[in-house]
């Protein structure tokens, strides 16, 4: 997989005539997130922006754009867009107003099946049976969702085209061999990991004895 920020243009060219595919690390911010690390969400989300700008200079205008857990084409998945993510929904309708699709990326029965196990094993499950059920559950719902967007992207991406595919960082997209992927990885990216990982060392109490008196 090529990092976009690595590519000069020579090396650009020769991928023209190839179906490519720009991979964009999701970040949706959780609820009630610090306003620093809002600031360094927002700085990242305008890094992808300009990445994919210069990406379009050099393999051509985005013709379909893909994002997780959005399951209807065109108006209404720029819709729904708009509330899931609007850090980056009035960037994808300005790539749509410039040609690309808006493409249903998603089934809903899976994603709703596979939503629907993952929050059962969020509130905690004392059966080891159920546990199990609902562990096999998830895991083979996802993966078909997943292979559900690796054929998306396989019917829909044409030869010598660009699409761009907004997905989490943990996916397990097996995508089509012929596709060349292009990695989306703007510093900012590392600076809110790093950010992420300093609160969650922040919220966990130190262990140890309580000094003698």
């Amino acid at each position: 997989m090529t990092t976009i920020g690595q590519m000069p243009k020579p090396e650009a060219e020769r991928f023209r005539e190839d179906r490519k595919l720009l991979l964009v690390p999701l970040l949706i911010p959780f609820p009630g997130l610090p306003e620093e690390g809002q600031r360094i969400l927002d700085r990242y989300w305008s890094d992808v922006r300009e990445q994919i700008e210069n990406m379009e200079r050099r393999l051509g205008k985005i013709k379909h754009v893909y994002h997780e857990a959005i399951d209807s084409s065109d108006d209404g998945g720029l819709k729904t867009l708009d509330d899931m993510n609007p850090s980056i929904s009035g960037f994808v309708r300005t790539l749509c107003r410039s040609g690309a699709t808006m493409e249903a990326t998603e089934d809903r029965a899976l994603l709703e099946e596979s939503t629907d196990w993952q929050r059962c094993l969020t509130i905690g499950l004392m059966s080891e049976k159920v546990l199990k059920l609902a562990s096999d559950g998830y895991q083979e719902s996802t993966t078909q969702r997943y292979e559900h967007i690796a054929r998306r992207i396989d019917t829909s991406l044409g030869e010598n085209e660009v699409g761009a595919l907004f997905i989490g960082q943990d996916h397990r997209v097996q995508f089509p061999t012929d596709v060349q992927v292009f990695y989306v990885s703007p510093p900012s990216l590392d600076e809110y990991r790093r950010w992420v990982e300093e609160q969650m060392r922040a919220e966990v109490p130190t262990s140890g004895n309580e000094p003698e008196t």
